[in-house]
């Protein structure tokens, strides 16, 4: 598994990391302007999720918990490259692109990790790492 960006670029750490970070290097594409190794960019902001993939992006309301509304508010599909303002909602004209742009934003979302567990992982490997230094 390539390193993610923030370890291969940004710290560039030439010690072992305290546990396995998840993630693809996007290093080359801010350094370089390489292409992208994803092929969809995941949003999360206020009372929405959304998803951009190529010229298409979807916005989809959920709650405080992050599970979508069940007040029957709609999606949002744009198609940026004719509508870079988001202007125009596509969604009920392009039911087909929604339901493939909401089953990945949905297999993304299943397997984000939540900020706590993060830290909880690096205190834990941090921890192991100092008993394994002591020889317990």
């Amino acid at each position: 598994m390539k390193r993610p960006s923030a370890e291969s670029g940004i710290l560039a750490r030439s010690s072992p990391p305290i546990c396995q970070l998840d993630g693809k290097d996007i290093w080359p594409v801010i350094t370089q302007g390489a292409k992208s190794p994803h092929d969809a960019i995941l949003l999360d902001f206020g009372g929405t999720r959304a998803i951009r993939m190529g010229d298409w992006k979807l916005l989809k309301p959920v709650n405080a918990q992050k599970k979508p509304l069940e007040s029957g508010e709609e999606f949002e599909l744009y198609n940026l490259a004719t509508d870079i303002g988001e202007e125009k909602n596509l969604a009920k004209d392009n039911p087909e692109k929604v339901r493939e742009l909401n089953a990945k934003l949905e297999a993304l979302v299943k397997d984000e990790v939540k900020p706590a567990e993060v830290t909880i992982g690096l205190k834990r490997a941090e921890a192991k790492r100092q008993d394994e230094k002591k020889g317990k």
